[in-house]
């Protein structure tokens, strides 16, 4: 049997199962852990009011992937992965990331002795000049010159290599 009890890791109906779940596969790779052995000692991993819910459900289960589906199906929302979406869907630049870098789509071109094995896959940083949509955005230069419409997916967040 393990305890991760002492991790100070037990669900409760307050805890996030998303969270409470990823802790305890951290603590499982960590401490070498099977999920045999996991769902042998699931008493040891509930409290408060998910202890009662798993006495109530545990037969309903053969191993710990079965249980955590459950779990998932009992303590979160019924949309969750809608609310999840929508958050995605959502989400725009942070205040404090107003540069990004650019992937770089170049060719290789053997006439003039140029590979792309040696040019940086991004460049930049440039300034996002407006949002499109959720995926799309216009990127601008140092001076203001619009260079053009970009997928979420071909930039990357820029990061100063020398902070003041």
């Amino acid at each position: 049997m393990i305890s991760l009890q002492s991790a100070g890791k037990s669900l409760s109906r307050r805890s996030l199962t998303t969270r409470f779940h990823k802790r305890v596969e951290e603590l499982k790779t960590a401490r070498y852990v099977s999920d045999a052995e996991l769902f042998k000692s699931a008493y040891d991993l509930f409290s408060d009011i998910a202890l009662i819910w798993y006495r109530g459900n545990k037969h309903k289960a053969t191993d710990w992937n079965s249980l955590t589906r459950l779990l998932r199906q009992e303590f979160l929302p019924k949309n969750y992965n809608d609310i999840l979406f929508k958050q995605i869907k959502e989400r725009t630049q942070h205040p404090e990331e107003p540069m990004v870098y650019k992937k770089n789509f170049i060719l290789s071109d053997a006439s003039k002795f140029y590979t792309t094995k040696l040019t940086p896959k991004y460049v930049g940083p440039y300034f996002i000049h407006k949002k499109l949509n959720p995926w799309n955005y216009e990127l601008t230069d140092s001076q203001g010159t619009i260079k053009g419409v970009w997928n979420a997916k071909d930039l990357k967040p820029y990061v100063d290599e020398h902070p003041n």
